[in-house]
């Protein structure tokens, strides 16, 4: 071949080359969602090895013994072996939002799950049926249940109610956190009043009419609660109360809490239940502590008689199932059981 034609198939070698390069790249751009858009093109459900999140933010267990776990990103329903992951789609039978903020089964055995973006039910055909919220504000904070099985959501500054003959949610009370400045934490004692903890007041309303029946202040702005019994435990900025909700009153300390100097000024983040009556006291720098009232005892994580070893991450979420295993799940760690 002479040295002509040799150029000229160089130059077209060239030309040709460059082409299947840019139909390559189109082509990798056109399998490749954008990140905007990358939530709404997951398929869902994907089976992994994995959660599909490290942040754990619910954890709950189904009536077939299923346990799920809310994530930052994305809802796990873990079979022993594997994680079915399920995300908000770009159909309406994915979640409304793939950041979970709490799961409840209730006593139908219906399994809610909300989200920041709005609520659903799961249903027998592996996917969910959202529920619409007439809301501009549709960050659900709580799903709760009254002992005759309404359904209410929290939002931290209004209360709704689920109506399951329109199969709608509306609000039934608008201004539970005075002034908007503090997100309002629900609950619902024994006697089925509904309890709203804000940092200044702790109100009481009356389920069946929603009527206010009685305002109580809060000194030292607290900003956690934990409903044990009939019993409000209020915490934060280094304050520990506990309100009777049947008296009505503030009762003392037990004697082991009040005598353990670091418990009682510590910042206490997060309560759950242990064993017989038990709690589990976390605190924001001290660690958790074990309280038995059975042996008048207070624990700390590090002490001879707490009754587990602790894991080495900042917790989030606590459940015991129906086997009595607690999970515990980290802030960007998972979780462990």
């Amino acid at each position: 071949m002479t040295l002509p034609n040799r150029k000229i198939l160089c130059t077209l070698l060239c030309l040709l080359a460059g082409t299947l390069f840019a139909v390559c790249l189109q082509a990798c751009d056109a399998k490749e969602p954008s990140s905007e858009n990358q939530d709404a093109e997951i398929e869902s459900p994907i089976i992994a090895n994995d959660l599909s999140n490290q942040k754990v933010t619910a954890i709950a267990e189904d009536a077939q013994g299923h346990i799920w776990i809310g994530t930052f990103r994305g809802l796990n329903r873990y079979d022993v072996h594997d994680y079915h992951q399920y995300f908000c789609t770009d159909d309406s039978l994915g979640l409304p939002d793939n950041q979970i903020t709490h799961l409840l089964r209730d006593s139908k055995n219906r399994f809610w799950v909300g989200t920041v973006n709005g609520v659903c039910l799961y249903t027998d055909k592996d996917n969910f049926r959202i529920i619409p919220v007439e809301a501009d504000n549709k960050n659900i904070r709580q799903i709760l249940e009254d002992r005759n099985g309404r359904i209410f959501l929290n939002t931290g500054f209004q209360l709704y109610a689920y109506h399951p003959e329109t199969e709608k949610i509306t609000c039934v009370l608008p201004d539970i956190s005075s002034g908007h400045t503090f997100y309002a934490q629900c609950h619902i004692a024994p006697d089925n009043n509904l309890w709203v903890m804000t940092a200044v007041n702790l109100y009481c309303y009356d389920l069946s009419t929603l009527q206010l029946k009685e305002t109580v202040a809060l000194s030292g702005y607290p900003y956690y609660s934990y409903l044990h019994n009939n019993e409000l435990w209020i915490t934060g900025n280094r304050t520990l109360n506990i309100f009777d909700t049947r008296t009505r009153s503030f009762k003392p300390l037990p004697t082991p809490i009040a005598q353990n100097t670091t418990l009682c000024n510590a910042d206490i983040v997060y309560i759950h239940p242990y064993g017989n009556n038990s709690l589990l006291l976390n605190t924001a720098r001290h660690g958790m502590f074990y309280y038995n009232p059975g042996t008048g005892s207070v624990t700390r994580q590090d002490e001879n008689g707490f009754p587990f070893e602790m894991p080495r991450f900042r917790i989030n979420q606590m459940f015991t199932d129906s086997q009595q295993n607690l999970w515990i799940g980290s802030v960007d760690q998972g979780y462990t059981v």
